[in-house]
């Protein structure tokens, strides 16, 4: 507890410092004041992940016994989400949140001092900064409580979506229904982290990317698993998969895989995809390789340099209908290989 609130105070301290005020109780000792209901979740609970999106945008699972909280700092998401109301943030979750997820201060450095400049220790009755007043120098923190485990990466994946209208991304409401229906999938089979760290970002082709390598993540799950059914193995796909590469050097080929891989997919989808790269003409092959080509030669082009006068205009693509196609080939092979 001690640690955690020096933590929060401290980093006050350095913000207002780095910014030409120095605080008259700097270094003293401060806190957040707690009750005492909350004050055991900041003794008991523990962090199980934590993501950053941008110094003012963060995300953390914690556990506490069976129960699961999700905090949210600076989203501005609608107030129900996943059917449950919010919690009220009290002093043990703010401290908490603070210390583990170390925001950037939303104020300016006269509006922190008011506030922390206020007392400290050395004052008689001191029991703490009232918690409102703390927490409205950060950007808002929220509380979701799920009375069980949940799958940390989806659940991250789902707040993030829920995010990305008003916080004005180039992700388009069409869009996000068609990933909301990637949430349900398998947490150890999709990346979720990938597209979590790629949903804010303002190059859409990250996002792309991030999406091919939700197929990617399935290479060597189709290929495991084809070998455990034949040798009955009972180890997992993953385990199969990773001795492989660590005793043989094995690892699926890229090209081939995907190919194999979006033979799984509705030919509708394929045809899609390769329409909206526009580098194979459809009737050139068979739908999946003709997908598998413009998937691949996109996926090079992003990757890779290009001298200048060979450089791919990347801003000329749907990228909202490339991605929406995507996610729709994901559900596809991943319904296939259930």
């Amino acid at each position: 507890m001690k640690s955690a609130n020096e933590a929060i105070f401290v980093s006050l301290d350095d913000f207002c410092r780095l910014r030409g005020l120095a605080l008259a109780n700097a270094g003293q000792a401060r806190w957040i004041a707690t009750e005492r209901s909350d004050r055991d979740f900041l003794i008991s609970a523990k962090i199980e992940e934590i993501l950053s999106f941008s110094p003012r945008r963060k995300i953390a699972s914690v556990s506490k016994g069976v129960e699961t909280y999700i905090f949210c700092v600076g989203f501005d998401f609608d107030e129900e989400i996943f059917g449950l109301q919010e919690q009220d943030v009290l002093g043990g979750h703010l401290t908490v949140a603070l210390a583990e997820l170390s925001p950037l201060p939303l104020r300016s450095p006269d509006e922190i001092r008011q506030i922390v400049e206020y007392a400290d220790k050395r004052n008689s009755g001191y029991g703490g900064h009232d918690p409102e007043l703390v927490g409205a120098l950060f950007p808002l923190v929220r509380l979701l409580r799920f009375s069980r485990p949940v799958p940390t990466w989806s659940t991250f994946f789902s707040i993030a979506l829920s995010e990305t209208q008003l916080a004005g991304t180039w992700i388009e409401k069409g869009l996000v229904d068609d990933l909301k229906m990637v949430v349900d999938l398998d947490d150890d089979r999709i990346p979720y982290k990938v597209l979590c760290r790629s949903i804010f970002d303002v190059d859409p082709s990250s996002f792309f990317l991030a999406l091919y390598r939700c197929i990617e993540a399935l290479f060597a799950y189709s290929s495991a698993s084809d070998l455990s059914k034949k040798l009955n193995l009972t180890q997992n796909w993953g385990a199969i998969a990773s001795a492989l590469e660590d005793t043989l050097g094995w690892h699926p080929r890229e090209d081939g895989s995907l190919e194999r891989l979006l033979r799984l997919a509705l030919k509708v989808d394929l045809d899609r995809i390769t329409t909206l790269i526009g580098r194979v003409k459809i009737g050139e092959s068979e739908s999946p390789l003709c997908a598998a080509r413009s998937i691949y030669w996109l996926r090079n082009s992003i990757v890779h340099f290009r001298p200048l006068q060979h450089e791919v205009a990347l801003s000329r693509f749907d990228w909202n209908g490339i991605c929406s196609t995507m996610a729709a080939i994901v559900l596809d092979i991943y319904a296939a290989l259930k």
